[in-house]
């Protein structure tokens, strides 16, 4: 089973197994709507058994590789991952044995957890069903050790889930404080676990160059820029911050609004907001909005802090990340390589130092030639021979550096 299929496959499984779960919480095991969801669920992976899906941290994994979530579909791997947890469950596997009786007990053992009840599934036997904890998982945050690359990419994806509710606040009356902290953390969390992950993850999400995506992208370019050059973290959190609503206010599907004018509206909503904390308004509130103001108010980069032009920077390379025109979206490699011919012109060198300095020379999500017309996307270095991953068609093959990257452009069949 190809990828996309696989990661097609779990998600649809996981909707089937969430319905089969709410329709015993509501009717019972007995009831005909919930013979029928179990027998949707066995009809769905009638060809595809077997397969295991891991539950952890509020995100959905097939075979170890993390799925793409819809926001409402997030929601409901959330609700599972949860009940499955207190059940001490992260994994289940199912069988080519699988019967509708079999989920007709699995999902009545997840629904009782769902409730609140205690549920153990030591002493059941579920044909064609299989269940294990993954040690060392925890809701704690210093739970990375299950495995510090799969919490890295589940943050990243999560947190560009939460930032498609972003997507509608652009002509709200405030702005949303605690999605956008949220979203910050999670991405300062992924980058402390594994970095290179964190980056691969936000560079090869499904889904396409959302307004919101570049948004999350900026925000963590700022965010390991800051941490690059030893800033404070209450620093690179409010920065981070700060670009994430300027830019998810002013991104859209191609290219999008001015720095300056993102922030003037971003700005009204954030003054807008209700402070409902007892000591009033926050350091970190404090922080962001001043940063917003000067963007809004000062035009003239003489009245700026220096870290000010990493974000003009961050901000206006994500907003080319669209061109208007054509049907595909350019790759950090494209980004680094604009800043690079602007630097000194239009982007502060030193800044456009740090950038390059961080992606280095193999940047994931960049196209390759591997011969002759035949193109790859850069995943990544492996750590222990210095050799590249790059993906050729459904393949994922190990090549000696230096590689020859090209632009977007090439890549899709466009000279320039």
């Amino acid at each position: 089973m190809n990828g996309a299929l696989r990661h097609d496959t779990a998600r649809q499984l996981m909707l089937d197994l969430f319905m089969l779960v709410q329709v015993c919480k509501s009717h019972g095991r007995e009831h005909p709507l919930t013979l029928e969801r179990a027998e949707a669920f066995c009809s769905k992976l009638d060809g595809h058994a077997p397969i295991a899906l891991q539950f952890v941290k509020s995100a959905l994994f097939v075979e170890q590789e993390l799925v793409a979530m819809s926001w409402e579909n997030f929601a409901k791997t959330r609700q599972l991952c949860a009940a499955l947890a207190r059940m001490g469950t992260h994994e289940l596997g199912f069988g080519e044995q699988v019967t509708p009786a079999s989920m007709l007990t699995i999902g009545e053992q997840i629904a009782r957890a769902a409730r609140g009840a205690q549920t153990d599934l030591d002493d059941i036997k579920i044909p064609g069903v299989s269940w294990r904890e993954i040690p060392e998982v925890s809701w704690g945050e210093a739970s990375e050790e299950i495995d510090k690359g799969l919490f890295a990419m589940s943050q990243v994806a999560l947190a560009i889930q939460e930032s498609n509710h972003l997507s509608s606040i652009r002509d709200a009356t405030c702005w949303d404080w605690k999605t956008g902290f949220s979203i910050v953390r999670r991405l300062e969390r992924a980058m402390e676990a594994d970095a290179e992950r964190a980056i691969r993850a936000l560079e090869m999400e499904d889904g396409g160059w959302t307004p919101c995506r570049r948004a999350v992208s900026a925000a963590m370019e700022v965010m390991m820029s800051l941490e690059f050059i030893g800033a404070r973290r209450a620093v690179r959190r409010a920065c981070a911050h700060a670009i994430l609503g300027i830019a998810a206010t002013g991104y859209e599907e191609h290219e999008g609004l001015e720095l300056s004018e993102a922030a003037a509206i971003l700005l009204e909503q954030m003054l807008a907001s209700p402070v409902r904390a007892r000591t009033g308004i926050s350091p970190h509130r404090l922080r962001v909005t001043t940063i917003v103001d000067l963007f809004a108010t000062h035009s003239d980069p003489v009245d700026w802090a220096s870290f000010m032009f990493l974000l003009q920077l961050c901000y206006d390379l994500e907003w080319e990340r669209c061109p208007v025109g054509v049907d595909f979206s350019l790759t950090r490699a494209d980004l680094l390589a604009m800043a690079a011919q602007d630097m000194g012109v239009r982007f502060p060198p030193v800044w456009v130092s740090v950038l390059v300095s961080l992606h280095k020379d193999t940047p994931p999500g960049a196209y390759v030639e591997v011969q002759e017309g035949v193109f790859g996307v850069i995943l990544g270095k492996e750590r222990s021979s210095g050799h590249v991953k790059v993906m050729v068609g459904a393949e994922v093959v190990s090549l000696e550096p230096p590689l020859k990257l090209v632009s977007a452009a090439r890549a899709n069949g466009i000279w320039s």
